[in-house]
């Protein structure tokens, strides 16, 4: 087998810096370009579940785009083995702008029924009759007309396979049908959990392996939502620090996101000073991180460059300021003000707004940061200020 080395050209540096969760789920690609996470919660999120009788809820939360789901991978690269693993993700099945209780209890008792089948785990005739019933109730006129016609001739199984199908599509492309199956499950949510739990059950005799649900992406979700399912127990992996509180560089930080670059991409890509700099105009947060060093790759192939160069970075930083300045509203600059002076603030609706857009970082320690590009964003607007001419009184 072919060993993954860091990328000694740019156009498969582009590529070995793509967020596609495909790379993922390549345990091979995965294990190559890993960095293990001194303060991941993950082993303790492993432990949980392994002890845990009750089969707990657990939300797994953290900055957006701080690298949840690579951690999430690395567990169940970890655990398939012991457990009959369902993974799904919000933007996968559900139509994330709509998204209601209901929405995922349905699509995980069809995402536990469709990898059942898939891994031939048994289902006696009444529970698959029961199921099908069950799901004729619960789905739309459209969609049982749709199954009724398609799996004509065809056995239960057959049928069943059909009903997850087309309820999942429903579910994310038909917002018709999607609110007729919420009004038929509502009054009956209980119902749903019920048959999860036959469904469950049915996996853990059939397997002897005990299933979970992994739901991913639920931070594009309505927190009161993700609150309402996944109360009490919970993780929080915190994002990567590159600054401390008195504004140095923290350099294990900064040695840990080098590691996760220089992973992919060899340190002959980058001129004197460029990648360090590339690291520090990110704050930490993964997603800018690999955007501006893909396009840096894209700029160096362009113009023919060897090398990424330090005004190749500065680039993509304005871009990351542009960014920002279109969707950062003018009321938000004095809360931005207030925490890049005092590096502290009340938690009110202005600051999460501001966390969620990951304009301001939470590093925990009760410390916060505006984002150096949008430091940056302030600064411009500060030195325009400045530079506008004083108005002349005319004489009267």
């Amino acid at each position: 087998m072919v060993e993954i080395k860091p990328a000694d050209n740019f156009s498969d540096a582009y590529n070995a810096l793509s967020l596609d969760k495909e790379l993922l789920e390549d345990k091979r690609i995965y294990n190559a370009y890993y960095v293990l996470r001194e303060n991941s919660p993950i082993e303790n999120l492993k432990a949980k579940i392994r002890i845990d009788r009750a089969y707990p809820k657990i939300l797994y939360t953290g900055h957006r785009k701080s690298g949840k789901s690579t951690e999430l991978y690395r567990m169940i690269h970890d655990i398939k083995d012991e457990y009959f693993i369902v993974f799904f993700s919000v933007f996968d099945e559900l139509e994330v702008s709509d998204i209601e209780y209901v929405d995922l209890l349905l699509m995980t008792a069809l995402k536990l029924c469709s990898e059942a089948i898939k891994a031939r785990v048994s289902f006696d005739d009444d529970l698959m009759v029961g199921l099908n019933n069950w799901l004729t109730q619960m789905s739309s006129e459209v969609t049982r007309s749709r199954v009724e016609e398609k799996s004509k001739g065809e056995g239960w199984g057959a049928k069943l396979n059909l009903f997850i199908t087309e309820i999942g599509a429903d579910f994310q492309t038909d917002s018709s049908s999607r609110v007729e199956i919420r009004e038929r499950l509502e009054p009956r949510t209980t119902e749903v959990i019920e048959e999860i739990n036959i469904i469950t059950e049915n996996i853990r005799q059939s397997l002897e392996e005990e299933p979970i649900v992994i739901i991913d992406d639920l931070d594009h979700v309505d927190p009161a939502l993700v609150e309402k399912i996944f109360y009490g127990i919970r993780e929080i992996l915190p994002l990567t620090k590159t600054r401390n509180e008195d504004g140095s560089d923290n350099e294990e930080g900064l040695k840990f996101l080098r590691e996760i670059i220089l992973r992919r991409v060899s340190e002959d890509l980058f001129e004197k000073g460029a990648l360090d700099h590339l690291l520090r105009i990110c704050d930490g947060v993964l997603v800018d991180l690999f955007s501006a060093a893909r396009g840096c790759c894209a700029k160096a192939v362009a113009s023919k460059s060897d090398k990424i160069s330090c005004d190749m970075v500065d680039e993509e930083f304005e871009k990351l300021v542009n960014s920002f300045r279109r969707a950062i509203d003018k009321k938000y600059y004095p809360k931005l003000e207030e925490i890049k002076r005092d590096k502290t603030t009340d938690m009110d609706s202005e600051t999460r707004d501001l966390l969620e857009i990951l304009a301001v970082t939470d590093y925990g320690g009760g410390y916060y940061y505006v984002h150096p590009a949008v430091e940056q964003l302030l600064k411009n607007l500060s030195f325009k200020k400045k530079a506008l001419p004083k108005k002349v009184k005319g004489k009267k």
